[in-house]
């Protein structure tokens, strides 16, 4: 019997926040920020669909006060983007903190696509109450003050779309030192092999990409065109 595949897209708006983004020393080029103009005014259009921060702040590197202003002021321009309340999350750069669940609990989201617990199935993110002791080698102090079990998982109500590098196609399509362009059909076969796999080995399961808006609508124009998907 055929499966049939339920398919969903979500995607990370982005728009400026990358571009401006100058944590690396390097100044805000004029030409990239019209690219995340674009974002901002013509993609947000077609794609938007949750909440990405603000700037694409490391979340995991804020204070609870400004992980709280960020995420009431994301969901305040969503809201005015929208008219409707957002229903999800995505850490920019998958970078949280132990609170992030909780805010999200309080501030009414439903479900995160930041954590990887599961590589495909969707689940019930932990709460951020687990407490493990960081490793420590470079000390001259016993060993023992570090060998101490992770504490037991609690769920929250969050439901987790699961993040999932090995989909992300930044990484790969990303050039590096004046390379080029990166050949897209290499993740194509990439993502088909995953897909593949997930198909023959599961009942159902989550199959998610992150970044690129344009190799969506490749992988999209790619499916509609194979009579076997």
């Amino acid at each position: 019997m055929v499966k049939r595949v339920l398919v969903g897209y979500g995607i990370d708006v982005d728009a400026v926040s990358g571009w401006i983004q100058t944590q690396d020393s390097h100044p805000a080029d004029p030409t990239n920020v019209s690219r995340g103009i674009f974002g901002a005014t013509v993609g947000v259009d077609r794609l938007l669909n949750g909440l990405h921060g603000y700037t694409h702040e490391l979340v995991s590197t804020l204070t609870e006060q400004q992980e709280r202003d960020v995420l009431a002021r994301s969901i305040e321009v969503a809201r005015g983007l929208t008219g409707k309340m957002p229903k999800g999350w995505t850490a920019p750069a998958w970078s949280t903190s132990k609170r992030s669940i909780k805010l999200l609990e309080e501030y009414g989201l439903e479900y995160d696509h930041s954590f990887m617990h599961h590589d495909s199935q969707m689940y019930f993110v932990p709460d951020g109450t687990e407490e493990w002791r960081e490793t420590d080698t470079r000390s001259s102090a016993s060993a023992s003050t570090w060998m101490t079990p992770l504490s037991s998982l609690k769920p929250s109500k969050i439901v987790e779309v699961p993040a999932n590098w090995h989909l992300d196609d930044w990484p790969p399509l990303q050039p590096q030192g004046g390379n080029g362009y990166i050949d897209p059909y290499v993740i194509e076969r990439m993502w088909k092999e995953q897909f593949e796999s997930l198909y023959r080995e599961n009942e159902s399961f989550c199959f998610s990409n992150e970044y690129s808006s344009a190799s969506q609508w490749e992988a999209a124009g790619y499916l509609d065109a194979r009579e076997d998907y």
